[in-house]
């Protein structure tokens, strides 16, 4: 597995200083083999790379490599590439790697774009990147930046591999308010509008709500009409218990303003009478 790394960057970054203090020549092939697979992964050389990984062991990449030559992949989308680092050993779960789908969202930067990244993001997303992390700096997931560049494709996709469409970002911000603020600050050309439109009906069909904040209920005219007019309550049942747990309803059918006599239970055995 030419690929795998082992012990933490931590660990890698105090092997190489401890490496060049007991031979350098070593320490300084170790970062040249890194720095070559990046550009053999840079060109889209895979016979290079494929002929390289025959000749590593395992532990022999350092982390900052392998993460560099993963994401260069995903720059040039070479799906093919990507798989055969898996493949040997890459791992996708990593911390350096959680923030993958941010990256190439952001990145995008027209519909042509859009539909060029489809495959590397559901690859992916097939690989095992959690659709919901949250970056650190806002904690936005993947689907409040698609939602905040207008990209309804790639939300759609998103969405289809289950992520969360009430993400609850730093600032309350979650992903139908970001699709609503498009366009408040620049004004949007007619395919920009239709793919806003596109995008919000899409959310809200979702069940997404613009905020987590619970919304305050009006109380219809008719029915607070209705509370404070006795006149319109209609007349409710009076209940009698006897001592055999039986229950008898019968109607109060009484004026409101006529004198009441006091309500007898009777709690006599009902048998008794038999």
């Amino acid at each position: 597995m030419a690929f795998r790394c082992v012990g933490s960057p931590l660990d890698e970054m105090r092997r190489l200083e401890k490496l060049r203090e007991l031979d350098p020549e070593s320490a300084a092939n170790l970062v040249a083999n890194g720095k070559l697979l990046v550009d053999f992964v840079r060109d889209g050389n895979l016979r290079a790379l494929q002929c390289a990984a025959e000749y590593l062991e395992e532990g022999q990449m350092l982390i900052f490599y392998t993460v560099r030559m993963f994401r260069e992949a995903c720059a040039t989308r070479r799906l093919d590439i990507l798989r055969f680092m898996l493949l040997n050993g890459f791992d996708l779960q990593q911390s350096y790697m959680r923030d993958v789908l941010h990256s190439i969202i952001d990145n995008i930067d027209s519909p042509q774009s859009s539909d060029a990244v489809q495959p590397l993001i559901r690859f992916l997303l097939d690989a095992g990147v959690d659709v919901n992390w949250q970056r650190t700096s806002d904690l936005y997931t993947a689907l409040h930046v698609a939602c905040c560049k207008n990209l309804y494709p790639i939300a759609y996709l998103l969405v289809l591999f289950g992520a969360d469409v009430n993400a609850i970002a730093a600032n309350d911000s979650m992903p139908l308010a970001c699709a609503n603020n498009i366009g408040k600050t620049t004004t949007l050309t007619e395919d920009e509008q239709a793919q806003k439109s596109l995008l919000v009906a899409f959310l809200i069909e979702n069940q997404a709500r613009p905020t987590w904040r619970k919304q305050t209920r009006q109380v219809p005219l008719t029915s607070a009409t209705g509370l404070s007019n006795p006149v319109t309550q209609p007349k409710q049942p009076i209940l009698s218990f006897s001592s055999s747990f039986g229950i008898h309803c019968s109607i109060d059918n009484s004026s409101d303003d006529e004198h009441q006599a006091a309500l007898m239970f009777d709690t006599s055995d009902p048998t008794e009478s038999l």
